[in-house]
């Protein structure tokens, strides 16, 4: 029998692989674990099914597993709520501001564009972000939009590529899903550029164009 450390790993490792469906079983089990004795799951293992989650209601769209998927999360509902409750607690617990976020949200309050920059901010779906830009009307549109910004650092990479780690990936997919417009900005890009005004022109670009 498996323990809830390792039930959460696997349904975890399904979802970040891009193979949501086969972590269903696990969802299940979860559950009926979670009914059995609440605390068997420690909050990062609430929050790796809150991730879980957000990947299976994606495939609520395709017709090959709709009927499955909502069966699965309507009978596990009482124990993914509990895990989304977790998830917005433990993302507003652990904000930690990097010199690079705070140059990067820096550098974009100083754009005409933006009228106002909110650090460290916890969104509706569970996750935190860096920041949470306010774009004045006439740049991209008539209305006043919001786009969030994630720094993403060396620890959003595999060691020593560009290549976004899998729990990253896994949250840029559940940003885009969720309809909410952001833009990353990684490391590396950023410390490429030297002047102020390339900075600007960089981020600009990267604001008329969110994901």
């Amino acid at each position: 029998t498996m323990d809830a450390q390792n039930v959460s790993n696997i349904a975890w490792a399904f979802a970040a692989s891009g193979y949501p469906s086969y972590a269903l079983p696990f969802l299940t089990q979860a559950s009926q674990m979670f009914q059995n004795d609440p605390t068997s799951f420690l909050i990062q293992e609430q929050f790796q099914f809150h991730q879980v989650h957000l990947s299976l209601r994606h495939l609520l769209h395709d017709p090959s597993y709709s009927e499955n998927v909502s069966l699965c999360l309507n009978s596990s509902s009482a124990f993914l709520d509990t895990c989304q409750q977790s998830a917005a607690g433990l993302s507003a617990t652990e904000f930690q501001i990097s010199n690079l976020q705070r140059e990067v949200c820096h550098a974009m309050g100083q754009l005409d564009p933006i009228s106002r920059v909110e650090m460290e901010c916890v969104l509706d779906c569970g996750y935190s972000v860096d920041a949470i830009v306010t774009v004045m009307p006439g740049f991209s549109g008539n209305q006043e939009i919001k786009i969030a910004v994630e720094v993403d650092g060396p620890s959003h990479f595999y060691h020593n590529s560009h290549a976004l780690n899998s729990s990253t990936k896994l949250k840029h997919m559940h940003l885009t899903d969720a309809g909410i417009p952001f833009v990353s900005v990684p490391y590396y890009e950023w410390k490429l550029l030297k002047s102020k005004s390339q900075k600007e022109e960089y981020l600009l670009e990267k604001i008329s164009c969110p994901n």
